[in-house]
């Protein structure tokens, strides 16, 4: 039996080296690409569950962030547990003594996405949160306003606008 010429093996060689290695390269940019695309978006997704942590409002980007947990940690059950322990409580929230619940079932949550990004907060940490009286008193206020007015309509069945008979011209 003879042995392989040399200066064919040469030749495929030279020419399957550098393929094999662009079809891996390109192979390991595309799984890099897709792992880093995931943990962006699971990044930014705990970014605004951490901003509105300190409760009483309700954004549409927390609620569309909330929604987005069974999708973007699907690979990860501790965060999948976490949140559907949160939502399964949130749809039990007019039972007494269920808000302190929630809200630590909150945290729990956002305690458990941290750790699973590694980021070195304690419950402590994500639990701590700043939300000065001058950015809370102007939602409470046009909540009751929009609740006052609400009921006003309600039980209003008409509106009577009387003309003033000695009004001033505008000058």
């Amino acid at each position: 039996m003879s042995s392989p010429d040399p200066s064919l093996l040469t030749l495929v060689a030279t020419i399957s080296g550098p393929s094999i290695a662009i079809i891996l390269s390109f192979g390991f940019s595309i799984w890099y690409q897709y792992y880093r695309r995931k943990l962006e978006a699971q990044q930014r997704l705990f970014e605004v569950l951490m901003a509105y942590r300190a409760g009483g409002f309700q954004s549409s980007e927390l609620v569309n962030s909330l929604n987005l947990i069974d999708v973007i940690f699907a690979n990860k059950p501790r965060i999948i547990e976490l949140w559907h322990n949160y939502y399964n409580l949130s749809s039990q929230q007019s039972r007494p003594g269920n808000e302190g619940l929630l809200h630590y079932a909150y945290l729990d949550l956002l305690s458990g996405i941290a750790k699973s990004l590694r980021y070195p907060l304690t419950q402590t940490d994500v639990a701590r949160h700043y939300n000065p009286e001058a950015y809370a008193e102007p939602l409470v206020l046009e909540y009751q306003i929009r609740h006052e007015l609400l009921r006003v309509l309600k039980d209003t069945a008409r509106i009577a606008v009387d003309k003033q008979e000695n009004e001033a011209p505008p000058s």
